[in-house]
């Protein structure tokens, strides 16, 4: 019974390992379609807030962006232009995002309908 609980627990580390390298090439594939001061945030999840915009959470993988600058919203089917009015992390504002926090964005006229599929903030530089 336990070489049958030790073999599955050795086959879930390898699929969790694979999971890691493919994570790790797509996020180095959206990295690389843009230059290496361009910041870029690969979008986890969106929600809605009345009255303040559409908040973005992800890991910034390059880059950093400040509150006030317009970035360009790209998901599978069109790309948006927004503001980027509010940035926190762990609950504290923050003015600027920086390459490899966990952070979330505040978006303006953007609404969560917009935001289907794979979702990539990106501020050109």
């Amino acid at each position: 019974m336990k070489d049958k609980k030790q073999d599955l627990d050795e086959v879930h580390k390898r699929e969790q390992e694979d999971q890691r390298k493919v994570e790790r090439i797509t996020n180095r594939g959206i990295t690389d379609q843009y230059g290496g001061q361009d910041f870029v945030l690969k979008v986890e999840d969106s929600f809605q807030i009345t009255g303040r915009g559409t908040v973005v959470t992800g890991n910034v993988l390059s880059g950093e962006a400040r509150v006030g600058e317009t970035a360009e919203v790209i998901t599978e089917t069109t790309s948006l232009t927004s503001r980027i009015s509010g940035i926190e992390s762990f609950r504290k504002t923050k003015e600027k995002a920086v390459e490899g926090e966990n952070v979330g964005l505040c978006l303006r006229d953007v609404t969560k309908k917009q935001l289907q599929g794979q979702v990539t903030v990106v501020i050109r530089r």
